[in-house]
């Protein structure tokens, strides 16, 4: 099985302006750091979380057909098509009669629709393919404002500390409230 995302999202979930009133800063002198580093941390939270945050587009490749098929790095918003190679080695197209989405499914999945059944793919590796779209939405509003609010926290950490080491007694409560947010949010490792 393998995973990849094959175009990212066009905008990230928090704007350097949300930051900047986050961390109180009036000038421009960090914006190149505060763009890179909420890219940061965005991949981090998306990553803990197992989830895609603003919409990207996704490509899972499987062996073989499955029922259900669990579709990775939720919310799924939607499924643009499903390849598979048949046994003659040519590259084919799932009817979308064929299969059914469900979206409001941790993690979303697709399923045989009724009377259906999935084709034969020839017996090789990544002889299926899955091209969908997942996340919360187009814009950084959509994204739930606890996740975003997490990011903050983590940038504004990696603000206030920007080296590996801290000397003098460290407080863990940042750890904790970021966990505590994130946690509410991460999906089940399905070994993706």
């Amino acid at each position: 099985m393998g995973l990849t995302r094959t175009t990212d999202a066009t905008t990230e979930p928090v704007s350097r302006d949300d930051l900047k009133a986050h961390l109180y800063i009036d000038d421009n002198d960090h914006d190149g750091w505060l763009d890179d580093t909420e890219k940061a941390a965005r991949n981090y939270v998306e990553r803990f979380c197992r989830r895609q945050l603003v919409n990207a587009t996704w490509t899972l490749t499987l062996d073989s057909f499955a029922d259900p098929i669990k579709v990775p790095r939720p919310p799924l918003g939607s499924v643009t098509k499903i390849n598979y190679i048949d046994t003659s080695g040519s590259t084919q197209t799932v009817s979308t009669s064929t299969y059914t989405v469900i979206t409001d499914r941790e993690p979303g999945e697709l399923v045989q629709s009724y009377g259906q059944t999935w084709p034969t793919p020839r017996a090789q590796p990544e002889a299926v393919t899955v091209t969908y779209v997942a996340g919360y939405g187009s814009a950084a509003t959509h994204v739930p404002e606890m996740i975003r609010h997490g990011i903050k926290l983590l940038v504004g950490n990696w603000f206030e500390h920007r080296e590996s080491v801290v000397v003098g007694s460290v407080s863990k409560q940042l750890e904790q409230s970021l966990t505590a947010i994130l946690w509410q949010y991460r999906v089940q490792d399905w070994n993706w």
